[in-house]
């Protein structure tokens, strides 16, 4: 249907740096993100795992098949490992994060909200007595990176949603509604713009969002908001922050 993209940004303050990056699949295991980091250092990169922080943007469309965890293995969207398969993946992780390092440059930063509540809904309303079709988060978070000259560098969107356009009948790979958002922007913005995905749970596109596949209506009113959020957020080149990492075991 479509190909998935990997996409990598790293800020840097002048004494800290972290990598962000989104992988267009349902989901990252760690070991996948672990082989990839060390496929990065291998190549010279030097910011630690720690620094580095990966999400998935949960299309169910995207690849699977890429990690040996039992629960990968039982879940329906995901499949058994095929070892090429996740050698390729984290190659091309290792790469985005690579090219993202080689490129940087001043930059001016700002982080800005809006709010989108056209495009989703609840799932699990007429199910269950505690939701509405409506009880979704409409909460649009975007971090905007640009030149010094203004030139849009990056756009990071994180938004609340399944990537289930495409329903189980489909055997193709797509990054689904977010993922054509996000070539959207790119398109009508210019520069890298990086899903993250937030508190989806039960909420999934309308099914008029869904419509005029594979350019869907959804994407092109989410692409719009995004941009329109965008350009409402002022940046500076004096930022300020710290990384914490913690990881859990279970």
């Amino acid at each position: 249907l479509q190909s998935t993209y990997v996409r990598a940004l790293i800020v840097d303050n002048g004494s800290e740096q972290v990598c962000f990056g989104t992988v267009g699949v349902i989901g990252g295991a760690a070991n996948l993100i672990d082989l990839a980091v060390a496929f990065a250092k291998e190549q010279g990169f030097p910011i630690p795992a720690e620094k580095i922080i990966w999400s998935a943007s949960h299309s169910h469309s995207g690849p699977g098949a890429v990690a040996p965890d039992r629960l990968w293995e039982l879940a329906p969207a995901t499949d058994l490992l095929v070892k090429s398969l996740q050698t390729q993946l984290s190659s091309s992780v290792a790469g985005a994060m690579m090219l993202a390092y080689s490129n940087l440059q001043p930059a001016k930063i700002g982080l800005g909200f809006g709010t989108l509540t056209s495009v989703t809904r609840n799932r699990r309303a007429g199910d269950s007595p505690y939701v509405q079709v409506d009880s979704i988060d409409p909460h649009l978070g975007i971090v905007r990176v640009d030149s010094l000259s203004g030139a849009p560098i990056a756009t990071v969107w994180n938004f609340a949603t399944h990537g289930t356009c495409y329903g189980p009948e489909n055997m193709s790979v797509s990054g689904d509604i977010m993922g054509v958002a996000s070539l959207l922007i790119e398109k009508k913005l210019g520069g890298v713009a990086l899903f993250q995905n937030a508190d989806a749970g039960d909420i999934d596109p309308t099914n008029e969002a869904c419509n005029g596949a594979p350019m869907f209506k959804g994407s092109m009113i989410i692409s719009d908001t995004v941009i329109v959020t965008r350009a409402s957020i002022e940046t500076t080149t004096h930022v300020s922050f710290s990384v914490v990492s913690q990881i859990y075991d279970f």
